[in-house]
């Protein structure tokens, strides 16, 4: 389909197969008709030109890679029945400033929107349970995001180099963060984690440049490696008593001033890697 440039589908179709459109690279109008229930993985990856798209009223799930490489793709419809978002399904469409996902949205794929450097603003659905690895990976003029309620795990690498990330509201819900999930936030300057939060991870926050200010819940008891690592501008951080672990290069060149409490591990820490330590009022 490599001379394809317009199409209407046709009435009584109800399923796009999968990879039925992929790589029709001057593919820029399409027409589907609201009897379409299903579009299969790949359907319409690598269509280049195609600018936008209103999908079928009765779709209930965004399939994997379906726009994967449409770099051009900066304005879709998506219904509101739709559940869920996956993996791949706008990786690389860097033409896509802002997205409405729908309220019945309960999981956003890996790398579902990853590298889709254009994108500024997303708003995450209430019903949002889990956002997986790599999800906003690369989003790198997203500014701000606010994880719902609903949502108990964000994957790993989920928000990493999105490095224009200024804030970021975190619910106290989550109770697992993955590694490298906040890597490269280069702008990002603070940040509050979630009171059920028990572990963080490695390399959660490494090279976070501009980050001053981060809330550590009693709930953590381990500190994974490099999980401050290269935060340049982090001169103090309050590590609860609660923690029991701490990686032998959580602070790799992050020369920052541990406040906590006296014969705790984070001051026996702070003592073998020759940090300051400011006891914690108690």
């Amino acid at each position: 389909c490599k001379a394809l440039t317009s199409i209407a589908l046709p009435p009584k179709l109800t399923t796009i197969n999968a990879s039925m459109f992929r790589n029709c690279e001057l593919l820029n109008n399409i027409e589907i008709q609201d009897n379409v229930r299903e579009i299969g993985a790949y359907a319409f990856s690598g269509c280049k030109a195609l600018t936008s798209i209103a999908l079928p009223t009765q779709l209930t799930m965004i399939s994997a890679n379906i726009f994967r490489d449409c770099e051009l793709l900066s304005d879709i419809t998506i219904p509101e029945g739709v559940s869920g978002i996956g993996e791949y399904a706008f990786y690389n469409c860097t033409g896509l400033e802002k997205i409405e996902l729908p309220d019945k949205v309960e999981e956003i794929g890996a790398y579902a929107f990853a590298r889709c450097k254009a994108l500024t603003s997303i708003k995450l659905p209430p019903k949002l349970t889990t956002i997986k690895d790599s999800a906003f990976e690369g989003c790198e003029l997203l500014e701000s995001i606010d994880i719902p309620k609903g949502v108990s795990k964000i994957g790993g690498y989920a928000f990493s180099n999105c490095t224009a990330l200024k804030n970021i509201i975190i619910s106290d819900n989550v109770e697992e963060i993955g590694e490298y999930a906040f890597y490269a936030c280069k702008t990002l300057p603070s940040i509050t984690l979630p009171t059920k939060l028990t572990m963080i991870s490695a390399h959660m926050f490494r090279n976070c440049e501009s980050l001053q200010t981060i809330v550590i819940p009693v709930s953590v008891t381990n500190i994974g490696d490099y999980a401050f690592a290269y935060c340049t501008n982090l001169a103090e951080i309050e590590i609860p008593a609660s923690v029991t672990s701490i990686g032998d290069k959580t602070f790799e060149s992050t020369k920052c001033c541990i406040i906590t409490s006296k014969d705790s591990v984070a001051e026996a820490y702070a003592t073998k890697k020759q940090l300051a330590v400011r006891y914690k009022e108690e």
